[in-house]
């Protein structure tokens, strides 16, 4: 039998966790309160976190594999409503070569475990997204 908090050990729980943190940050500071697409992204973000961690309670190798999938398709939903984002606020998506991208890209690969360790991270960093 697996460890019940042993899932919150695992890269992409962890990488869950981290996305959904940053989004509940995102939506306060860029999404209107009572917009659906804000909750739609609460949700999705959260969903991507949560499906993961009830996946590893299943006894079954197939269950667990289920609710990896569902996990994925709530991120995959997530990231579409992020371009949407980009797309009605006339926001350009930086290639994936953009040193504002590189940026952040080297700091995926660091070994961060939260969101406050990017924040702290990046704190002093000027992205300058609107450019």
């Amino acid at each position: 039998m697996l460890e019940p908090a042993g899932y919150k050990t695992l890269p992409f729980f962890k990488q869950a966790e981290i996305i959904y943190d940053f989004t509940v940050e995102f939506v306060k500071l860029y999404v209107p309160y009572k917009s659906r697409t804000r909750d739609q992204m609460e949700q999705a973000a959260r969903s991507g976190k949560q499906n993961i961690a009830e996946g590893y309670l299943f006894k079954s190798l197939k269950g667990r594999i289920k609710l990896v999938g569902v996990s994925r398709g709530s991120l995959e939903e997530l990231l579409n409503d992020y371009l949407d984002y980009l797309r009605q606020n006339s926001l350009k998506l930086w290639d994936k070569d953009d040193p504002r991208a590189q940026k952040i890209r080297r700091l995926v690969y660091k070994n961060y475990k939260s969101y406050n360790d990017y924040i702290r991270k990046i704190a002093h960093v000027n992205l300058r997204i609107h450019t």
